[in-house]
């Protein structure tokens, strides 16, 4: 199968991708990757710009570029560009589908389906259209109550036990509202940030995509539970910063720093 995966280019998109990546080439899939870069238009109170230069501007600007200069491949996760290794070589390009140049894409590589984790364009009637097989989509909160931007902050603030994860259909313009395939859970961990929690998301929703993939391929039956109401969240304000604080769980600490190091740098 033909699969277009659509990601931002942030940490956490790039930490899925080097999980998602290998096992759709192990079953033998055809894939390529297309990135945004940015979600969203408001950049928020300062400490939430202080979390997207952790999740996009450090990353891409200073560690990726140090980990292909410096670093054999083995033993680290790959940067977007070396992550083409598992798209027949094929590095990803920043495009915006629903345009002119990234319909061509699509006519191009005639994707089966399109899979999306945090992919910064809303999908429109033209681009949704194009697989036969649909478009999917990881969404880092569990739905229909938390969607929009930072879904596992408002759940934390909110008191949730649990933060999680939804995989479900796009089918129509709408945020985070298609057909519910499959929802992965796991607790809040009050002595761990907000960066940490959503990065803990991943290894549970990407095993969701990949089975999620092979029964499309076996011609299996799909879940496509509609949701019901739900609210959307937009950037966090500077009140909903403090409401975590309040919480006891920070946006981000030392050990992230760390972790990310370890995963991108070893041995440092």
């Amino acid at each position: 199968m033909r699969i277009l995966c659509c990601v931002n280019r942030d940490l956490y998109s790039n930490y899925a991708l080097n999980l998602l990546l290998p096992e759709l080439a192990r079953a033998e899939h055809i894939t390529r990757v297309v990135v945004s870069d940015r979600v969203g238009n408001n950049p928020g109170p300062s400490a939430i710009q202080a979390l997207r230069a952790l999740e996009m501007a450090i990353p891409n600007e200073v560690v990726f570029p140090i980990a292909q200069r410096f670093y054999a491949r083995e033993g680290r996760l790959l940067t977007f560009e070396e992550l083409g290794v598992h798209c027949d070589g094929v590095e990803p390009v920043s495009c915006n589908l629903n345009a002119n140049d990234g319909l061509e894409l699509l006519d191009s590589f005639s994707p089966d389906l399109i899979i999306t984790i945090r992919y910064g364009f809303i999908l429109r009637s033209a681009t949704i259209a194009r697989p036969p097989r649909g478009v999917i989509n990881l969404h880092s909160g569990i739905l229909p109550q938390y969607r929009g931007i930072l879904s596992t902050l408002y759940a934390i603030t909110s008191g949730e036990a649990d933060i999680g994860c939804t995989l479900h259909w796009i089918v129509d313009a709408g945020i985070d509202t298609g057909p519910i395939i499959a929802i992965a859970r796991r607790p809040v961990e009050r002595d761990r940030s907000l960066l940490w929690h959503i990065l803990s998301l991943y290894p549970l929703g990407v095993p969701l995509i990949i089975e999620t993939v092979r029964r499309i391929t076996s011609g299996e039956p799909l879940p496509r539970q509609s949701q019901a109401e739900g609210t959307y969240r937009s950037t966090p304000a500077a009140a909903d910063v403090d409401a975590l604080a309040a919480r006891g769980v920070a946006l981000f600490d030392a050990t992230d720093l760390r972790d990310i190091k370890a995963s991108y740098l070893p041995g440092i």
